[in-house]
């Protein structure tokens, strides 16, 4: 029996279950097509990750500025309120 897979047939045989060793390998259900695909994935989720921290940090900042910034409140107050400070004037202009 060994001596009818040397030759040619049993060339063809080994090539045969190398060829179907490597397909397995590159897109099999754990190949390298999905290693691939998961990498990227990963790659999306941290720059993701990266941009909701610096966004987080930015938040925080903010946070303690409204906590402890007496001109940012102030300055809130007059744009989004349409507050005035004592013995200040406002004016209102008609557009025509």
């Amino acid at each position: 029996m060994i001596k009818h897979l040397t030759g040619t047939y049993g060339f063809f045989i080994l090539l045969g279950c190398s060829l179907c060793i490597v397909l397995f390998t590159c897109f099999g259900e754990r190949g390298l097509k999905e290693v691939f695909a998961l990498q990227k994935e990963l790659d999306h989720i941290i720059t993701f990750n990266q941009g909701l921290q610096q966004k987080n940090e930015s938040l925080e900042k903010y946070i303690y500025l409204l906590q402890y910034d007496k001109a940012l409140i102030e300055k809130i107050a007059r744009e989004e309120l349409g507050l005035v400070g004592a013995g200040e004037m406002v004016y209102f202009f008609e557009n025509k």
